[in-house]
């Protein structure tokens, strides 16, 4: 799994006790928010890196800090989601 082929290539610890979650997609994929560190990813079943997105703004103008980019969750949504489909329907984008 990802945490511990993280670990073993890089040498670095996954580990986000608050502001964070998981989300388990139909394909199996992870959708991993590490809420502390702002960043979002998605794996697949094998550990395999898919995508990430860091979060660049931190939360006060200029200051950077430790967990000053802190993201509480995120969640993937499939392109035919009620609420998505919404969206587009109404020509919002």
């Amino acid at each position: 799994m990802y945490m511990g082929r993280l670990r073993q290539s890089s040498g670095c610890l996954f580990d986000s006790p608050i502001y964070s979650n998981v989300q388990q997609l139909v394909n199996k994929n992870l959708i991993i928010t590490d809420g502390l560190s702002g960043t979002i990813f998605e794996i697949a079943p094998n550990g395999e890196l898919l995508w990430e997105y860091v979060n660049p703004y931190p939360l006060e103008d200029g200051i950077e800090e430790p967990h000053s980019k802190l993201i509480y969750s995120a969640y993937k949504y499939d392109k035919e989601f009620p609420g998505i489909k919404a969206i587009f329907n109404a020509n919002y984008m």
